[in-house]
């Protein structure tokens, strides 16, 4: 799940009228579910959303291509000792949602300890290894401070996308140009190591970065207070939740297709026991909104103009 990592996730709240779409699906005479939020994907964002929209009382039907919960989390269990160990998604920030969430199926959380082993620095360039002695040794906990101080300045970017206007530059330049202009460079590295898959992170426009390091991974650094299942099995989240969604939650399923109108919106739903039709008031989109995942979504121009624009390299 990993919350200081945000997962793209993206909610369509017009209503859908469906009435020809169903009678047209009849005929291959699905099963109908009838809900009120219909969700797409099953990794963190989607999960989460469904146990949420649950325990606030709605109805919900989870959809997930794999034949479990979880996305980016994996968790390997050895056969011969029973111990599990996460190869996936290892940490958790220590912020009030990851602890209300894990309480809520009892799961007991404890301190992540980092035992990263021995390491060894290379000049990827021309393939020579490089003495660790001879890395920049700078003031990070001064550097992380100095970066809490530029990101108080945007207090409203950390939960989508609310953006002053005008658009600051700060925003728009390369992170390395930002980093060397407020004089941050002791944390680069650091933050590279954190904010893995990005791509060229000195490349990234700056506002992606400060997303992607708020200043509760920031306060997590600084104290040593990321957080993993006690038990070191992060899967074990995700089996509960599907547990609690039971039903609910259609594993090795794929949508197909979706009709939109001021109504509601249907989905058709290819599942292991048969095609599904799913009638549903809302549909939250819980994958990468790009045109390569959407291909099911009767998108307009202008939706497809703008969904065109995403991309992602691993988060």
């Amino acid at each position: 799940m990993a919350f200081q990592h945000s997962i793209l996730s993206l909610c369509f709240l017009a209503l859908f009228g469906i009435n020809k779409a169903v009678g047209d699906a009849a005929k291959l005479n699905p099963d109908i579910i009838t809900t009120d939020v219909a969700i797409i994907g099953g990794g963190s964002s989607g999960t989460y959303s469904a146990i949420r929209l649950q325990q606030l009382g709605n109805a919900v039907t989870l959809i997930e291509r794999e034949s479990r919960l979880g996305g980016h989390v994996n968790t390997y269990i050895d056969p011969s000792t029973g111990a599990s160990f996460d190869y996936g998604v290892i940490s958790f920030d220590n912020i009030s949602v990851v602890n209300n969430y894990f309480d809520y199926f009892n799961i007991p959380l404890a301190p992540l300890d980092f035992f990263p082993g021995p390491q060894v620095y290379a000049d990827f360039s021309n393939g020579t290894i490089v003495p660790a002695s001879s890395l920049p040794q700078g003031n990070l906990g001064a550097a992380l401070i100095a970066y809490e101080a530029q990101l108080a300045k945007y207090p409203n970017i950390y939960n989508g996308f609310d953006l002053p206007s005008p658009i600051p530059e700060d925003f728009l330049i390369p992170w390395g140009d930002f980093i060397e202009k407020y004089q941050l460079q002791d944390l680069a590295y650091t933050v590279f190591t954190f904010l893995q898959g990005v791509g060229n992170i000195l490349a990234q426009p700056t506002l992606y970065i400060l997303k992607y390091l708020p200043s509760a991974t920031v306060s997590n650094i600084l104290n040593g207070g990321f957080l993993t299942t006690a038990h070191h099995d992060n899967q074990a989240l995700y089996d509960s939740a599907l547990a609690k969604l039971g039903s609910n939650a259609l594993l090795s399923s794929n949508v197909t297709q979706i009709h939109r109108s001021k109504d509601g919106v249907l989905l058709t739903v290819s599942t292991p026991s048969g095609q599904k039709l799913i009638k549903a008031s809302k549909l939250l989109v819980a994958i990468p909104p790009k045109l390569s995942n959407l291909g099911f979504l009767d998108l307009d121009n202008e939706e497809r103009s703008l969904f065109s624009q995403f991309n992602n390299s691993y988060y």
